[in-house]
């Protein structure tokens, strides 16, 4: 992990000059940003989806558009990271669906196994007249 005080920021503003003129790449300072992620992951706990297949694959094409000089604008390439402040609705609705199926599951396990049970006893009961 890399020692706070030697941290040194991966700003975009100053790699995008880089891209133009081929002394980076999207793809090169894509993997950078991931390579930082995974360190600094442990301790700050914070990513819940990283797609990085999605995000190789788009900065290729960056780095094509780049190459050829015509990037789609001043932030082509760039890794964007989304922050959620608040817990979405939806998000709470998926859990809380989540925990009515547990509860439902659970319900139908202890149904099945009153039949299973009141079964038996019928069986039993037809034995032992």
């Amino acid at each position: 992990m890399i020692p706070y005080a030697d941290y040194k920021p991966l700003t975009f503003h100053d790699a995008t000059r880089r891209f133009t003129d081929g002394n980076d790449s999207p793809r090169s300072y894509l993997e950078r940003c991931l390579e930082t992620i995974a360190q600094r992951e442990p301790v700050v706990k914070a990513r819940v989806v990283l797609n990085e297949t999605d995000a190789r694959a788009a900065a290729d094409a960056s780095a094509a558009r780049c190459k050829a000089g015509r990037p789609l604008s001043p932030i082509d390439g760039m890794p964007v990271g989304i922050k959620e402040l608040l817990e979405p609705k939806v998000s709470l609705l998926c859990k809380l669906r989540a925990a009515h199926e547990r509860q439902t599951e659970s319900r139908n396990a202890d149904d099945r196994e009153d039949i299973r049970i009141n079964s038996a006893k019928r069986n039993l009961h037809g034995y032992m007249q």
